[in-house]
């Protein structure tokens, strides 16, 4: 897969896997109702990005305190070249909130522009996606 070979020349090998079976994207939070999103396919292969990919520290500086923040990002990301060039983010969310719903897509929203970052530095247009 050419998105793999691109992004594990510039990016560690722990951030992706491949299968061509099933892609499992899986949530942290030990509080959450639904802790695993499973993926069945067959005939494609399928890569899964993880978001550690995505998650760096931003500083932060007040008038109380410094100190570091991560910038939120979804649960995951999986990606296939054939048959057709896709990216799909994947966020995991227990409650149906408005508030709820809106943190969903600021996290979908930051991990598309980390995305749009990561594909300039390897060298490959993500609208090609």
């Amino acid at each position: 897969m050419e998105l793999y070979d691109k992004l594990t020349a510039k990016y560690p090998f722990h951030h992706f896997s491949m299968s061509t079976t099933q892609t499992v994207i899986e949530e942290d939070d030990p509080n959450a109702i639904t802790s695993k999103v499973t993926f069945e396919h067959t005939g494609i292969e399928v890569l899964k990005i993880d978001r550690t990919l995505f998650v760096f520290v931003r500083d932060t500086n007040s008038a109380s305190s410094v100190g570091k923040n991560l910038v939120e990002v979804c649960d995951g990301a999986i990606a296939t070249e054939v048959p057709s060039r896709f990216i799909g983010y994947v966020e995991m969310k227990s409650r149906c909130t408005q508030n709820v719903v809106v943190k969903a897509r600021s996290q979908i929203i930051a991990s598309y522009h980390h995305m749009l970052s990561i594909a300039q530095d390897c060298g490959f247009s993500i609208s090609n996606f």
